[in-house]
């Protein structure tokens, strides 16, 4: 219970302005599958932004 109230707490901070967005980099926009398009990460740059954010990092890495 009181996590879900401390996660109450974060999203009312991000809902009033106080929130930052990254995109993921993307390696194709239009990756064909056998079932239809999907979104390809780079996954090197991907891992890059992901370990910056665990770090506490600022993130710099374009998408």
């Amino acid at each position: 219970m009181l996590e879900a109230a401390r996660m109450a707490l974060a999203m009312r901070g991000i809902a009033s302005g106080g929130g930052v967005s990254v995109t993921v980099p993307v390696a194709d926009a239009n990756y064909q599958t056998t079932v239809g398009s999907a979104v390809l990460w780079d996954e090197q740059r991907a891992a890059e932004l992901f370990g910056a954010l665990r770090r506490g990092e600022s993130v710099s890495i374009e998408p």
